[in-house]
């Protein structure tokens, strides 16, 4: 076997592995302590690559004691990737929390929580790690409760745009909430295992087809999903906030499946054709020369035509020239068939790119309806978008439509609490709120046969979520969304970098100068009948796209949407929202902030006006970013990283905006131990590539491999059912028209490499831009704990 390098900072990074198989109360779990040990060789073999003394294993912990204490300090130090696994019985205490058995572990359920070590613990521990990256895998009974939004590792996420140096927070359980996780019997195998642990890692052993290289969690959770589901056992669970859902987990086994071009497919019929006819034509003047041999014999000879020679001879004669029709027919016949094949790979083609069939229907109350078939899986995606984002917010109140995103996930007339996620976790589904600044968004994915049950739920909040919001309700998602900012905002490194930049990018008053989460001050000062208005301001089915796509039946779909949501009644009195548009589409000179924090390493960040998104321009620009800053590959990175080393990471990011400027970050991590002058020596370097790109542009190379890139991004999302639902409805809430998403890609295409150079020259320039420089704080955490790192 080949060496594989790392896939991640695993000396900054620890795993916790903690199974218990022996118990004083409960049943003993033989299987537990097997998993046990195949997950600790999985993570630290040769797929996974853990460093031994980097996992920690605490099997049979007899008792709660101080293990609390321990995992805050197993986790304390990590500052890349906190993994945390446990097998063995779960049970719900008394306040229907998740409970990890221990050996002590009793059964009554008031005694449940103190014998046990409560999921809380896990999630409080994780929650004070520095890590980038937390992952929970829990193989217990009722483990699919740690996916509920209040016992999960953190709220609703946002867009990603927003926390460009988070990865998130990922849980992956084997049960639902209520039901039970299951194991092999010690009669049926040698070393009997749970179940959710053995197709786990013998997945992990032999890969999944198809998928790169690195084996990122979302598509390998998605292959349990099935094979569990296909032999019948218990559905598993998962819930990712952030970008946690596209964590490399491992190093895929199997070979990535071919993807074939089209255009190559083309090429490759071409030449078959070609061979072909080459052949025919070989053949055929065979044929011919062999007649003409017989012709020339038979003058030769001046054969008798009575004769036997002479009839041996007009036998051979009709025998070759019937071979030599033959021959001409059979490359006829196999012309044809090229043809076909070619006109089948250039229809494929079209199809691929600009065929997606969009069915459009507005019901009377104004609710836009978006469907599209796809019968290739037996599962349907329902996505719903609200035209209510953080630019929406009024003044004095940022962060209320973030807000809201948290109240439509605790219970309506009809379905209480939680209970829009356990209806749709119990029927096999996922699903999650976004809220960003042009949209809140709902999402769900089902098996097909529960479509109907999903659009109940989402008509039942969109028509009666108001019954069930009182001020315990709207006070207890202002806990979740503080609790979130702690997490995500306020006590990890960098993490007011992006709303920081946004306050320079856009002037003040201006609606997107905050990012959606808002501030603690604002959201605290909403009143209860501030929170009602938005809701009927915004949260009416005239203000709303709703896009279902995968194994429907569009006619009896649009039945069902007429069923539940066409009484909901719409509002014609909704205000106009103020304006993002600027007088000018640059900056007027560079603004510069130095900030001294407790952070690991120094940091150059820089965010530059750019283009409104639909518009050419804006694909320029995208390309423009993605050559100078889109990976190992990019201008900067090469610069920075391999050339210079005076970085560990350097990229650039696109905010795509419609009614605003959208805006460009740059974020570049110096090595650990940078001096402030290096830190120059990056931002000159980084002003020297942008000055020649704007002079230059991009190399024809360098234009394909970026083109290649986001059309391979932009066909991974509509790869899937719910990629699509979301795109249909994007282009529906924020250009007026779904249909636009079939001619995205070719547009994007097209751009020339002058239009990229003339972009980068008219936006990615000094006076363009507002930049952050960090300065790790003297006698801070990561300076006295000697952890200067990137």
């Amino acid at each position: 076997m080949t060496d594989q390098r790392p896939l991640h900072d695993y000396g900054r990074s620890r795993a916790v592995l903690i199974g218990t198989w022996d118990y004083t109360h409960l049943t003993s779990v033989a299987a537990a302590r097997h998993s046990l040990n195949r997950m600790y060789r999985l993570l630290t073999g040769p797929r996974c690559g853990w460093p031994e003394d980097r996992v920690a294993v605490l099997p049979n912990e007899p008792g709660p004691g101080d293990l609390s204490d321990r995992l805050l300090d197993l986790f304390e130090d990590t500052t890349d990737v906190a993994l945390f696994y446990y097998v063995g019985h779960g049970q719900i205490d008394d306040e229907d929390q998740l409970c990890l058995g221990l050996i002590g572990s009793r059964t009554e359920p008031h005694r449940r929580a103190t014998t046990s070590l409560p999921f809380t613990a896990v999630r409080r521990a994780m929650g004070y790690s520095r890590a980038a990256t937390k992952v929970v895998m829990l193989d217990c009974c009722f483990s699919g409760l740690a996916t509920h939004r209040d016992h999960a590792l953190a709220g609703s996420p946002e867009e990603v745009l927003e926390r460009a140096s988070r990865t998130g927070a990922y849980t992956m359980t084997a049960s639902s909430a209520d039901a039970t996780a299951w194991y092999e019997a010690d009669a049926h195998a040698a070393q009997p295992q749970t179940y959710f642990t053995k197709y786990l890692a013998d997945l992990v052993d032999a890969g999944v087809p198809g998928q790169p290289a690195g084996l990122k969690l979302h598509p390998l959770f998605s292959q349990l999903h099935d094979n569990l589901a296909r032999d019948h056992r218990p559905i598993p669970q998962e819930r990712s906030v952030d970008a946690a859902r596209d964590f490399v987990f491992a190093h895929n086994a199997a070979p990535p499946e071919k993807i074939v071009d089209p255009a190559e497919e083309l090429a490759a019929v071409g030449r078959k054709l070609a061979e072909a006819e080459a052949r025919e034509r070989a053949l055929q003047a065979e044929v011919l020369e062999r007649i003409r041999e017989l012709q020339e014999l038979r003058e030769q000879t001046r054969l008798d035509r009575a004769g036997p020679e002479a009839e041996q001879l007009r036998t051979a004669e009709r025998r070759l020239l019937g071979a030599a029709a033959q021959q001409g027919a059979a490359h006829a016949a196999r012309q044809q068939a090229a043809g076909d094949l070619l006109r089948g790979a250039a229809e494929r083609s079209a199809s691929a790119i600009a065929g997606i069939d969009i069915i459009e229907h507005r019901l009377p109350n104004g609710l836009r309806v978006l469907l599209s078939e796809d019968h290739n899986t037996p599962v349907a995606a329902v996505n719903v978008w609200y035209d209510a984002g953080s630019r929406h917010d009024p003044k004095g109140r940022t962060g209320l439509a973030h807000l809201f995103c948290m109240l439509m996930f605790q219970g309506s007339a009809q379905v209480m609490d939680n209970g829009h996620f356990e209806l749709v976790q119990q029927a096999g589904g996922s699903l999650n709120g976004t809220t960003s600044f042009e949209r809140a968004n709902y999402f769900q994915t089902v098996p097909a046969h529960q479509l109907e049950l999903v659009l109940w739920l989402e008509a039942d909040r969109m028509g009666s979520l108001l019954a069930a919001v009182d001020d315990s309700v709207l006070e207890r998602a202002r806990d979740v969304v503080r609790n979130e900012r702690r997490q995500r905002y306020d006590n990890v490194p960098y993490g007011d970098a992006f709303e920081r930049l946004v306050e320079l990018v856009y002037p003040q008053g201006h609606p997107y100068r905050h990012t959606p989460i808002g501030s603690n001050a604002d959201r605290d000062a909403v009143t209860l009948e501030e929170a009602r208005a938005f809701f009927r301001t915004y949260y009416t089915p005239d203000n709303t796209v709703l896009s279902v796509v995968g194994d429907i039946d569009p006619e009896q779909t649009l039945a069902w949407v007429e069923k539940y949501f066409g009484s909901i009644p719409a509002n014609h009195h909704r205000p106009v929202p103020r304006s993002g548009a600027l007088p000018e589409d640059t900056m007027a000179g560079e603004q510069r902030r130095h900030l001294v924090e407790d952070v690991p390493n120094r940091a150059l960040m820089a965010a530059y006006r750019m283009p409104h998104d639909g518009t050419r321009l804006c694909d320029a620009a995208d390309l423009a970013l993605t050559v100078l800053g889109g990976g190992e590959s990019s201008r900067l990175h090469n610069r920075l990283v391999r050339r210079d080393r005076l970085a560990v990471s350097a990229g650039f990011g696109l905010l795509r905006l419609v009614g605003a400027p959208s805006m460009a970050w740059l974020d570049v991590k110096a090595v650990g131990d940078a001096t402030a002058g290096e830190v120059e020596a990056i931002d000159a370097a980084v002003n020297e590539e942008l000055a020649r790109f704007a002079a230059e542009g991009p190399l024809p190379d360098e234009l394909e491999r970026a083109q290649a890139q986001l059309e391979r991004e932009w066909l991974d999302r509509l790869g899937t059912v719910a990629g699509r639902a979301d795109e249909f409805c994007r282009y529906a809430v924020l250009f007026g028209d779904a249909q636009l998403a079939r001619s995205a890609l070719g547009n994007l295409l097209d751009i020339t490499a002058e239009e990229v150079r003339d972009v980068a020259a008219h936006f990615l320039h000094r006076e363009n831009r507002a930049v952050l420089t960090y300065e790790p704080l003297a006698g801070g955490w990561y300076q006295s704990a000697g952890r200067a790192e990137a």
